[in-house]
């Protein structure tokens, strides 16, 4: 993965960011808030990390983002 910290669950939030197909938007956005959703779940319990942490509650922001954009652009 190209220059990805946390590629696991980045590229997934990557390649929804990039996405310009609404359709394939929304589906993009589920796969990358899973995608954080497990990484949250195995860090659980777990107090080191904090800089991938950060960089999760960052992701979540920019795809809640992207999901009213494009609902905004649909409107």
């Amino acid at each position: 993965m190209s220059g990805l910290r946390y590629p696991s669950w980045q590229e997934p939030v990557r390649l929804a960011v990039i996405e310009t197909n609404q359709q394939q938007l929304k589906l993009k956005i589920a796969a990358a808030l899973q995608a954080i959703e497990t990484r949250r779940a195995q860090l659980h319990g777990d107090l080191n990390h904090p800089d991938e942490r950060i960089a999760l509650d960052d992701a979540i922001h920019t795809l809640q983002f992207l999901g009213r954009e494009s609902t905004a652009t649909i409107l």
